[in-house]
């Protein structure tokens, strides 16, 4: 973990706090497939400047539509990781905490650090419009074994389940 970059306590607290009634997400890569979820809106959208796209950040106290971006609160996020597309690549695995998946659109499921973060992801399978990336949600190792943590990767897990294609 980061030092001196703790998650806030009001921030961790939430985790027993059911979350938000999910949002639909539509977006279109590239300006070829279309893609959708739904995702809680205890997680609002904001520019991560970075390859990750779309970005998301949970703030389950702010009401607003787009945010700025907070050091310190959970990510869901849509983009490339070198470990998971190699993995998809190669049919291997990325690692130990992983689960192959019978699933449409994700081939499988893990949990790894990822820049001193955990990292709870699903990675897209060949042939998708999100093909090699993964679809994770991020956070402080503070997090983990809270329900936070909890609420967190339930979060995820439902918006991968409502994760289509067109």
């Amino acid at each position: 973990m980061s030092e001196n970059i703790l998650t806030p306590d009001e921030i961790i607290a939430t985790g027993n706090i059911p979350a938000k009634k999910a949002v639909l997400f539509k977006d279109d890569y590239c300006g070829e497939k279309n893609y959708s979820f739904s995702l809680s809106g205890d997680f609002i959208e904001f520019n991560s400047h970075c390859e990750f796209m779309p970005s998301f950040q949970y703030e389950p106290y702010n009401n607003e539509s787009y945010t700025g971006y907070v050091e310190n609160y959970p990510k869901i996020l849509i983009g490339p990781e070198s470990n998971v597309y190699n993995a998809i690549e190669n049919n291997s695995t990325v690692v130990e905490q992983f689960e192959k998946l019978d699933h449409k659109y994700f081939e499988f499921r893990a949990s790894l650090i990822y820049y001193d973060e955990i990292l709870y992801c699903y990675g897209f399978r060949k042939g998708t419009a999100r093909e090699g990336e993964i679809f994770g949600v991020n956070y402080n190792q503070d997090i983990e074994g809270t329900p936070l943590e909890k609420k967190l990767t339930a979060i995820l897990d439902e918006a991968v389940e409502s994760y289509t294609e067109d």
